[in-house]
C-alpha cells in the first residue's frame, strides 16, 4: 500500500453502491460532529462563502399555519411492567415552508 492509500478511510457503502473516501484529516475533524467532512456553505443572502467550521445560521422566511390531528394511543411508557400507550390530542402550530443558510455578518447586519 501506498502512503496515500493508507490515510483514506473507506467508510461503509451507501444504498446506491458508491462509497465514500475520506482522508485521515477530514475525517478527524469531523469527528465530533455527525458529519465526517467539514462543510462550507454559501450565504444565500451575500453570496460570500462562510468560512470553514462555521455553524449554518438558517432564517425562517416563510410559515403556514398547520393543524395536527388527534392520534389515538401513539405514546408508550411502561409503568409496572405494562406498556401503557396515551393518546395525542393533536394540535395547532406553525410550519416552516421555506428557510435560508445565511453567514454571521448578513445576521449581525440585519435588523431585528
Amino acid at each position: 500500500m501506498t502512503s496515500s492509500q493508507k490515510s483514506q478511510i473507506n467508510l461503509k457503502p451507501k444504498k446506491d453502491g458508491t462509497q465514500t473516501n475520506l482522508t485521515r484529516n477530514s475525517a478527524t475533524l469531523g469527528a465530533d460532529h455527525h458529519h465526517a467532512v467539514t462543510r462550507v456553505y454559501k450565504c444565500q443572502i451575500c453570496g460570500k462563502s462562510a468560512p470553514p467550521r462555521t455553524p449554518i445560521l438558517r432564517l425562517v422566511t416563510l410559515t403556514r399555519p398547520r393543524e395536527y390531528p388527534p392520534r389515538p394511543k401513539v405514546n408508550a411508557y411502561v409503568k409496572d411492567k405494562r406498556v401503557i400507550r396515551t393518546n395525542d390530542p393533536g394540535g395547532v402550530g406553525t410550519e416552516i415552508v421555506r428557510e435560508i443558510a445565511i453567514c454571521p455578518e448578513c445576521l449581525r447586519a440585519r435588523p431585528t
